[in-house]
Protein backbone atom coordinates (compact mmCIF):
# COMPACT_ATOMS: atom_id res chain seq x y z
CA UNK A 1 0.00 0.00 0.00
CA UNK A 2 0.99 3.30 -0.53
CA UNK A 3 1.30 6.13 1.80
CA UNK A 4 -1.20 8.19 0.72
CA UNK A 5 -4.01 4.87 0.45
CA UNK A 6 -2.58 4.30 4.00
CA UNK A 7 -3.54 8.09 4.93
CA UNK A 8 -7.18 7.65 3.15
CA UNK A 9 -8.25 4.36 4.88
CA UNK A 10 -7.98 5.59 8.23
CA UNK A 11 -9.67 8.76 7.66
CA UNK A 12 -12.78 6.33 8.04
CA UNK A 13 -11.77 5.96 11.85
CA UNK A 14 -13.09 9.34 12.27
CA UNK A 15 -17.06 8.47 11.79
CA UNK A 16 -17.17 10.46 14.73
CA UNK A 17 -15.43 12.98 17.17
CA UNK A 18 -13.56 11.00 19.81
CA UNK A 19 -10.30 8.80 19.88
CA UNK A 20 -9.49 6.17 22.92
CA UNK A 21 -5.77 5.22 23.41
CA UNK A 22 -4.86 1.79 25.40
CA UNK A 23 -2.65 -0.78 25.52
CA UNK A 24 -3.39 -4.32 23.92
CA UNK A 25 -5.21 -7.34 25.76
CA UNK A 26 -4.75 -10.96 24.63
CA UNK A 27 -8.28 -10.52 22.91
CA UNK A 28 -6.21 -8.09 20.48
CA UNK A 29 -4.26 -10.26 18.58
CA UNK A 30 -6.38 -11.17 15.23
CA UNK A 31 -7.13 -6.94 15.30
CA UNK A 32 -3.80 -5.74 15.82
CA UNK A 33 -2.06 -8.17 12.96
CA UNK A 34 -4.82 -7.66 10.64
CA UNK A 35 -4.70 -3.76 11.17
CA UNK A 36 -0.61 -4.05 10.76
CA UNK A 37 -1.02 -6.06 7.43
CA UNK A 38 -3.71 -3.81 6.54
CA UNK A 39 -2.50 -0.59 6.74
CA UNK A 40 1.23 -1.69 5.80
CA UNK A 41 3.22 0.31 3.67
CA UNK A 42 6.92 1.12 2.12
CA UNK A 43 7.93 3.07 5.59
CA UNK A 44 7.13 0.19 7.57
CA UNK A 45 8.14 -3.56 7.62
CA UNK A 46 5.27 -6.51 8.45
CA UNK A 47 6.82 -8.37 10.74
CA UNK A 48 5.85 -12.40 11.24
CA UNK A 49 2.76 -13.31 12.61
CA UNK A 50 4.15 -15.39 15.50
CA UNK A 51 5.89 -12.12 16.73
CA UNK A 52 2.84 -9.53 16.93
CA UNK A 53 0.65 -12.18 18.58
CA UNK A 54 3.02 -12.09 21.27
CA UNK A 55 3.40 -8.55 21.65
CA UNK A 56 0.08 -8.41 21.55
CA UNK A 57 -1.03 -10.91 23.89
CA UNK A 58 1.95 -9.41 26.81
CA UNK A 59 0.53 -5.38 26.76
CA UNK A 60 3.40 -4.14 24.29
CA UNK A 61 0.95 -2.62 21.29
CA UNK A 62 -0.61 0.37 22.00
CA UNK A 63 -3.83 0.79 20.39
CA UNK A 64 -5.67 3.97 19.63
CA UNK A 65 -9.65 3.79 17.96
CA UNK A 66 -12.40 5.11 17.56
CA UNK A 67 -16.49 5.08 19.49
CA UNK A 68 -16.46 1.83 16.68
CA UNK A 69 -13.91 0.57 18.22
CA UNK A 70 -12.05 0.29 14.70
CA UNK A 71 -8.58 0.82 15.47
CA UNK A 72 -7.09 4.05 13.67
CA UNK A 73 -3.38 3.96 14.94
CA UNK A 74 -0.85 1.68 16.60
CA UNK A 75 3.02 0.72 17.61
CA UNK A 76 4.45 -1.97 19.18
CA UNK A 77 7.83 -2.76 21.53
CA UNK A 78 9.92 -5.32 20.58
CA UNK A 79 12.59 -6.90 23.09
CA UNK A 80 16.06 -7.24 21.61
CA UNK A 81 18.26 -9.66 23.45
CA UNK A 82 22.02 -9.82 23.59
CA UNK A 83 23.63 -13.24 22.21
CA UNK A 84 22.87 -16.21 24.44
CA UNK A 85 21.68 -13.54 26.92
CA UNK A 86 17.98 -14.41 28.07
CA UNK A 87 17.43 -10.93 29.43
CA UNK A 88 16.19 -8.04 27.58
CA UNK A 89 18.66 -5.66 26.76
CA UNK A 90 17.10 -3.01 24.35
CA UNK A 91 13.56 -2.30 23.28
CA UNK A 92 12.71 -1.02 19.82
CA UNK A 93 9.85 1.02 18.99
CA UNK A 94 8.19 0.49 15.55
CA UNK A 95 5.59 -0.61 13.35
CA UNK A 96 4.48 2.45 13.90
CA UNK A 97 0.81 3.69 12.36
CA UNK A 98 0.29 7.42 13.53
CA UNK A 99 -3.49 8.76 13.02
CA UNK A 100 -3.76 10.66 10.41
CA UNK A 101 -4.01 14.16 10.69
CA UNK A 102 -3.67 14.54 14.15
CA UNK A 103 0.41 15.20 14.83
CA UNK A 104 0.35 12.92 17.56
CA UNK A 105 3.21 10.83 15.89
CA UNK A 106 5.06 12.19 19.41
CA UNK A 107 3.03 11.32 22.08
CA UNK A 108 2.92 7.54 20.31
CA UNK A 109 6.16 7.35 20.71
CA UNK A 110 6.61 9.20 24.23
CA UNK A 111 3.92 6.71 25.42
CA UNK A 112 5.48 3.79 24.15
CA UNK A 113 8.74 4.57 25.96
CA UNK A 114 7.69 6.39 29.46
CA UNK A 115 5.38 3.03 29.73
CA UNK A 116 7.99 0.75 28.80
CA UNK A 117 10.05 2.09 31.42
CA UNK A 118 7.67 2.09 34.16
CA UNK A 119 6.58 -1.48 33.44
CA UNK A 120 9.35 -3.58 31.27
CA UNK A 121 12.55 -1.73 31.47
CA UNK A 122 15.29 -2.91 29.57
CA UNK A 123 18.64 -3.46 30.52
CA UNK A 124 20.27 -0.64 28.50
CA UNK A 125 18.16 1.85 25.80
CA UNK A 126 15.29 2.04 23.79
CA UNK A 127 16.25 2.06 19.78
CA UNK A 128 14.29 2.41 16.25
CA UNK A 129 15.03 2.40 12.97
CA UNK A 130 13.86 5.19 9.82
CA UNK A 131 14.28 4.69 6.09
CA UNK A 132 15.89 7.97 5.22
CA UNK A 133 13.35 8.50 2.77
CA UNK A 134 10.71 9.59 5.76
CA UNK A 135 11.45 12.94 6.55
CA UNK A 136 8.71 13.12 8.60
CA UNK A 137 9.70 10.61 11.05
CA UNK A 138 12.69 11.76 11.12
CA UNK A 139 12.24 15.07 12.33
CA UNK A 140 9.85 14.39 15.06
CA UNK A 141 11.85 10.77 16.57
CA UNK A 142 14.75 13.44 16.30
CA UNK A 143 13.71 17.10 16.85
CA UNK A 144 10.77 16.44 18.91
CA UNK A 145 10.66 13.64 20.51
CA UNK A 146 14.60 13.97 21.46
CA UNK A 147 16.04 10.35 20.08
CA UNK A 148 20.04 10.39 18.97
CA UNK A 149 21.14 8.53 15.87
CA UNK A 150 23.45 6.01 16.79
CA UNK A 151 25.29 3.16 14.82
CA UNK A 152 23.74 0.07 16.01
CA UNK A 153 25.50 -3.10 17.77
CA UNK A 154 25.57 -6.30 15.28
CA UNK A 155 23.24 -8.06 18.32
CA UNK A 156 20.37 -5.54 17.28
CA UNK A 157 20.93 -5.67 13.63
CA UNK A 158 19.97 -10.02 13.97
CA UNK A 159 17.51 -9.56 16.16
CA UNK A 160 15.74 -6.90 14.54
CA UNK A 161 15.95 -9.11 11.46
CA UNK A 162 14.33 -12.08 12.65
CA UNK A 163 10.78 -10.05 13.59
CA UNK A 164 10.88 -9.68 9.96
CA UNK A 165 9.77 -12.23 7.00
CA UNK A 166 11.46 -9.61 3.95
CA UNK A 167 14.11 -7.20 6.08
CA UNK A 168 13.95 -4.79 3.67
CA UNK A 169 11.55 -4.53 0.70
CA UNK A 170 11.55 -0.66 0.32
CA UNK A 171 15.05 -0.70 -0.28
CA UNK A 172 15.75 2.50 1.24
CA UNK A 173 18.76 3.30 3.55
CA UNK A 174 17.79 2.97 7.82
CA UNK A 175 18.74 5.49 10.11
CA UNK A 176 19.46 4.09 13.43
CA UNK A 177 18.14 6.31 16.63
CA UNK A 178 18.30 5.68 20.55
CA UNK A 179 16.33 7.19 23.21
CA UNK A 180 18.42 6.69 26.57
CA UNK A 181 17.84 7.44 29.55
CA UNK A 182 18.53 11.59 29.86
CA UNK A 183 15.53 11.84 27.06
CA UNK A 184 12.70 10.30 29.40
CA UNK A 185 11.46 13.84 31.18
CA UNK A 186 11.20 15.07 27.86
CA UNK A 187 8.37 12.51 26.58
CA UNK A 188 6.96 12.69 30.02
CA UNK A 189 6.16 16.56 28.94
CA UNK A 190 5.20 15.64 25.51
CA UNK A 191 2.38 12.61 27.62
CA UNK A 192 0.88 15.47 30.10
CA UNK A 193 0.86 18.10 27.30
CA UNK A 194 -1.14 15.71 24.73
CA UNK A 195 -3.27 13.92 27.28
CA UNK A 196 -4.25 17.74 28.65
CA UNK A 197 -4.96 19.09 25.40
CA UNK A 198 -6.73 16.10 23.87
CA UNK A 199 -9.16 16.10 27.00
CA UNK A 200 -9.58 19.52 27.54
CA UNK A 201 -9.90 20.76 23.57
CA UNK A 202 -9.00 17.81 21.25
CA UNK A 203 -7.01 17.56 18.79
CA UNK A 204 -7.64 19.28 15.48
CA UNK A 205 -7.30 16.89 12.50
CA UNK A 206 -5.85 19.64 9.66
CA UNK A 207 -7.17 17.08 7.09
CA UNK A 208 -10.57 16.93 7.60
CA UNK A 209 -11.29 19.87 9.84
CA UNK A 210 -12.61 17.95 12.67
CA UNK A 211 -11.57 18.25 16.14
CA UNK A 212 -11.01 15.00 18.23
CA UNK A 213 -11.38 14.46 21.42
CA UNK A 214 -9.29 11.91 22.99
CA UNK A 215 -10.64 9.23 25.64
CA UNK A 216 -7.87 8.21 28.44
CA UNK A 217 -10.10 5.94 30.39
CA UNK A 218 -7.97 3.01 29.83
CA UNK A 219 -4.69 4.51 29.50
CA UNK A 220 -2.60 3.84 32.51
CA UNK A 221 -0.46 6.69 32.05
CA UNK A 222 -3.36 9.00 32.65
CA UNK A 223 -4.25 6.96 35.77
CA UNK A 224 -2.74 4.30 37.65
CA UNK A 225 0.85 5.62 36.39
CA UNK A 226 0.25 8.64 36.21
CA UNK A 227 2.04 10.01 39.61
CA UNK A 228 5.42 8.61 38.22
CA UNK A 229 5.04 10.23 34.43
CA UNK A 230 4.80 13.47 36.73
CA UNK A 231 7.64 13.33 38.88
CA UNK A 232 9.49 11.90 35.46
CA UNK A 233 7.90 15.07 33.72
CA UNK A 234 8.61 18.24 36.24
CA UNK A 235 9.65 16.55 39.70
CA UNK A 236 13.38 15.88 41.15
CA UNK A 237 13.67 13.04 39.98
CA UNK A 238 13.32 13.74 36.65
CA UNK A 239 15.32 16.70 36.69
CA UNK A 240 18.33 14.22 37.59
CA UNK A 241 17.26 11.71 34.58
CA UNK A 242 17.84 15.07 32.17
CA UNK A 243 21.22 16.20 33.78
CA UNK A 244 23.35 13.50 33.98
CA UNK A 245 24.60 11.02 31.15
CA UNK A 246 22.57 7.78 29.95
CA UNK A 247 22.14 5.24 33.05
CA UNK A 248 20.14 1.85 32.07
CA UNK A 249 16.88 1.45 32.25
CA UNK A 250 16.27 -0.89 34.44
CA UNK A 251 18.97 1.08 36.55
CA UNK A 252 17.05 4.09 36.92
CA UNK A 253 14.18 2.63 37.10
CA UNK A 254 14.99 1.05 40.48
CA UNK A 255 15.94 4.50 41.49
CA UNK A 256 12.78 5.56 40.42
CA UNK A 257 10.92 3.43 42.62
CA UNK A 258 13.58 4.06 45.73
CA UNK A 259 12.63 7.43 44.92
CA UNK A 260 9.16 7.62 44.83
CA UNK A 261 8.89 5.38 48.14
CA UNK A 262 11.19 7.42 50.18
CA UNK A 263 8.82 10.35 49.11
CA UNK A 264 6.10 9.23 50.05
CA UNK A 265 4.64 9.18 46.45
CA UNK A 266 2.63 5.99 44.60
CA UNK A 267 4.87 4.18 42.65
CA UNK A 268 3.58 0.49 40.87
CA UNK A 269 6.76 -2.06 41.04
CA UNK A 270 7.98 -2.85 37.26
CA UNK A 271 7.72 -6.01 35.76
CA UNK A 272 11.71 -6.11 35.87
Amino acid sequence: MSVAKFWHSLRACFNRHSLSVRFSTPEDIAKVYDFHKKTSHQHVDLRKPEVMEERTKNGRVIIFENQSDNMCGMSVCYDFHKAANPAHHWVEIGSTRAVSGLGIYPFIIASQVVQEFLTHPAEDKFIANVYDDNGYVLDKLGNVTGWHIFTPEDDILTACKATKGDTNPHGAKRIWFTATSDTIPGQARIILDHIKRGTDVGFLNKKTGETIRLDVARFPLANDLRPMVTELAYGAFGKYLEQNPHTGLREAREQLGAHMSKAGLQSPKAGL
